[in-house]
């Protein structure tokens, strides 16, 4: 299968390839094959066995001396391999073995970064059970893993990191916060989520901008689903003392 038919190795190829890598037509050339990413034979055993869910296999490996957080090219690694397959079985059979969730990537960030960005929260979910960081920082993006959960459909996946200790209040490289970020592209039922469970309204980012300038500078159209949620956060604001005066489409 060709890799443009694969979202979610599309996403790992695009962050771990130099972008001097990543044209178009690059790309399309990668197919999923562990060959792809390791040169050791027994490591690319125990990917192919993980994916298939054979822990027999994957556990005699290891008794022969093959690291289950081996990385290769551009740190990958089989855990974020099996990710990319969308293997559940493969990805929660490597974390029980004890995979390591946080090794960071060559471009920073980790198995962590990109099950939060994945559609099926149950890889986060896993990771977060076996030893996944819910505070993981991308040295390189400057932000924590919780915003890489600020995404339509993800409200799940911030539930998951907020449970597990995720910081509410982080702030990113511009001083935004998961309230501003999720603010700013529309997402006010992430928003309204936020406010719930404690996220402070009043931060400001780098340039003193909070979730009120946000509100008021974005447009969200009455058809929406989520002008409700805004409704919902507007009222919230304003009854902790903020008013705010939005725009309507």
């Amino acid at each position: 299968m060709i890799i443009k038919n694969n979202w979610i190795m599309a996403g790992l190829l695009m962050l771990l390839l130099p972008l001097t890598a990543c044209s178009e037509a690059g790309m399309n050339t990668y197919t999923n094959e562990p060959t792809d990413f390791f040169d050791d034979p027994s490591v690319i055993k125990m990917a192919i066995s993980a994916m298939s869910g054979n822990e027999k296999a994957v556990s005699e490996l290891m008794k022969e001396g093959v690291n289950i957080n081996h990385q290769g090219k551009d740190g990958m690694t089989p855990l974020l391999w099996v990710l990319g397959e969308k293997s559940e079985k493969g990805f929660g059979l490597l974390l029980k073995l004890g995979a390591n969730p946080n090794l960071p990537v060559a471009t920073g960030g980790s198995v962590m970064t990109f099950a939060a960005s994945a559609d099926n929260p149950t890889y986060l979910k896993v990771a977060l059970e076996n030893g996944g960081d819910a505070n993981y920082f991308h040295p390189k993006r400057k932000r924590n893993v919780i915003f890489d959960a600020i995404s339509p459909g993800h409200l799940k996946h911030l539930q998951l990191l907020l449970e597990h200790g995720a910081e509410i209040n982080a702030q990113d490289g511009t001083g935004d916060t998961p309230l501003i970020a999720a603010a700013s592209l529309n997402q006010y039922d992430i928003v309204y989520h936020l406010l719930e469970h404690g996220a402070d309204f009043r931060l400001g980012n780098r340039w003193g901008k909070t979730i009120k300038d946000r509100i008021e500078n974005n447009n969200i159209s009455k058809s929406s689903e989520l002008y409700h949620w805004r409704s919902k956060v507007i009222k919230y604001l304003e009854q902790n003392g903020v008013n705010v005066s939005p725009r309507v489409k």
